[in-house]
């Protein structure tokens, strides 16, 4: 049983056009390497930025790794200051769309770019008819079943909710409460998505 989450990037109202610009970039922190990887050395010694601006002559990023804790809060009081981010990496951006803050995907991504993202993927990112984002990463939520214990509690693997429901109740019937049939990493920033479903 698998689930995705698809992140967007989306480019608001406020980059600028043509010509040397500074794009201003919102990234969230997604572990303990995300800010070494963008602006530090985790790339073989270089990093994200650095790579970026040797390949796009004219374009600088002046970009930021903000913790998913903090990055509404960030991008509301840059919006509040009139600072808001030019491209910005988060989850929920409906609000930003309804109030006119962000850019039509067909405004600023080339049309064969557009043709490679998965249609699924593409689709959360509608809004009345108008692609707002765009899925630049999109990570698989997995469910991990003990093959020892379906085997010997003689059970399939789940497929649906109402499956899992009842291969844990089966395990808990079979080891009569000895067996935990249900767990949680909640020990990374990926706890709340684990915990939701």
């Amino acid at each position: 049983m698998a689930l995705s989450m698809v992140t967007g990037a989306a480019v608001t109202a406020n980059a600028e056009e043509a010509g040397d610009i500074t794009l201003d970039v919102i990234i969230c922190q997604y572990g303990p390497n995300t800010n070494d990887w963008f602006l530090g050395t985790g790339m073989d010694g270089s990093n994200f930025v650095e790579k970026f601006e040797a390949e796009n002559p004219g374009i600088k990023l002046n970009l930021d790794v903000v913790s998913w804790n903090d990055v509404y809060t960030e991008v509301d009081t840059r919006i509040a200051n009139n600072n808001a981010p030019d491209i910005l990496n988060i989850d929920v951006f409906a609000n930003y769309a309804n109030e006119g803050l962000l850019l039509p995907v067909s405004d600023y991504c080339p049309e064969d770019l557009f043709e490679d993202f998965f249609p699924s993927f593409i689709e959360q990112s509608v809004i009345d008819d108008t692609v707002w984002a765009v899925p630049d990463l999109a990570s698989a939520r997995a469910l991990f079943c003990n093959v020892d214990i379906f085997e010997e509690v003689g059970i399939d693997y789940p497929t649906t909710w109402a499956e899992l429901e009842d291969a844990c109740q089966a395990i808990i019937d079979y080891y009569d409460g000895e067996v935990y049939p249900w767990g949680i990493d909640m020990t990374t920033d990926e706890g709340q998505a684990a915990f939701a479903y």
